[in-house]
């Protein structure tokens, strides 16, 4: 075995899939839209309590 095929199997071997989704993809769609919502969250806090 040459080291070309023993470096695809190691990378294949240590892609995993993330903890509760299919892919990483959706996992990083799902922070980004947390994200986008606690934004959102905290600017209406702060335009209630500043009047």
């Amino acid at each position: 075995m040459n080291n070309e095929t023993a470096n695809k199997t190691n990378s294949s071997e240590n892609e995993e899939s993330p903890p509760f989704m299919s892919t990483w993809n959706q996992l990083y769609s799902v922070v980004f839209v947390n994200l986008i919502c606690l934004i959102v969250l905290f600017y209406l806090f702060t335009q209630y309590f500043s009047q």
